[in-house]
């Protein structure tokens, strides 16, 4: 016992057993040096007290050891007078074996925020400094939805990319979206996306003014994000197997349909058609709603409930939901 007491001391354990290589880029070029943080899955995690702190080498590659299981995963980098921020774009990761993931960063003022007297958020989204109009702005209380769905209160910005929220006292998380279809489900290429790099955002006495920047998600990133989910597609279709547009088909784990959806999709098209990707293996509560926000109530805007499993095996599965209406 003794003897392994002190092969221990000197030879410790490895107690990380998994490799994660994250790349961090700039418009496409690696980024050297820059700061890797990464906080367990759990419902708050704050911007300046990451659970592990890792230093890109001058490649923008840092090489990490950790555990099994969910991690959500940012970078940043400081120079002059400029800060670089970006995100793992499927936070959070589920890391079950060896990984390699990218995450580009965009350009931001050192102080991306000011602080007013007006207890409001608001602020200029932009794009490499030019600003982007019908962006929708989210704000979530907790991360229990992983910044998904729909969130405790949002806003559009207008034609010069301005947006208002007006929110009682409480933290936040800022998400900012520019989908072209609309605002829920998997980012698709030429989609706008963005998390604010100071979270979560702390509302008291007083207000802020932003300045957020946005990245557009290139073609090349579609396969990549695809292939991380599994796939559902399907049809809504009436009693009379005719197309049902403009409705949402949304996944519940909790039977009791209580709380934010798990997933939801883009609004059917004209054939009824959605598609949804979901990340997470396990059985689901599929109802269809025509309208998004409190608990789906039967009989009011709720269509259709079934029941689905989605399981290993299982990658891509197309099934028809029919609606009483």
């Amino acid at each position: 016992m003794l003897l392994f007491v002190i092969l221990f001391l000197l030879f410790p354990l490895n107690l990380y057993s998994l490799d994660l290589t994250v790349k961090t880029s700039y418009e496409g070029t690696p980024l050297p040096r820059t700061k890797v943080k990464i906080w367990h899955k759990t419902a708050m995690i704050n911007s300046d007290k990451p659970d592990y702190n890792f230093t890109a080498d001058e490649n923008g590659i840092a090489k990490i050891a950790l555990n099994s299981g969910e991690y959500y995963i940012f970078s940043e980098k400081n120079v002059d007078n400029e800060r670089f921020f970006g995100f793992y774009g499927q936070n959070p990761l589920s890391l079950k074996k060896n990984s390699e993931i990218t995450i580009n960063l965009v350009k931001y003022p050192m102080k991306p925020l000011i602080t007013k007297k007006e207890n409001s958020i608001s602020g200029i989204v932009t794009h490499k400094g030019k600003s982007l109009s019908n962006v929708n702005v989210f704000a979530y209380l907790d991360l229990t939805s992983d910044m998904k769905g729909p969130a405790y209160l949002s806003s559009v910005t207008d034609e010069n990319g301005r947006f208002v929220l007006e929110l009682d006292k409480g933290s936040y998380y800022l998400v900012f979206r520019k989908k072209r279809e609309d605002f829920f489900g998997l980012p698709s290429p030429g989609d706008y996306v963005g998390v604010f790099p100071i979270f979560p955002l702390e509302v008291k006495d007083t207000g802020y003014e932003l300045y957020v920047s946005l990245l557009k998600i290139p073609e090349k990133m579609k396969k990549n994000l695809q292939d991380k989910s599994y796939v559902i597609k399907g049809k809504v279709l009436n009693k009379n197997e005719k197309p049902v547009k403009g409705v949402y088909v949304v996944l519940y784990e909790d039977y009791t349909l209580l709380g934010k959806p798990d997933y939801v999709s883009h609004l059917t098209d004209q054939t009824g058609s959605f598609t949804l990707y979901v990340k997470k293996a396990g059985s689901y509560f599929v109802v269809v709603r025509k309208s998004l926000g409190d608990t789906p109530q039967l009989g009011e805007d709720v269509s259709s409930l079934a029941e689905i499993t989605v399981g290993d095996e299982t990658i891509e599965k197309e099934f028809v939901i029919k609606t009483n209406n």
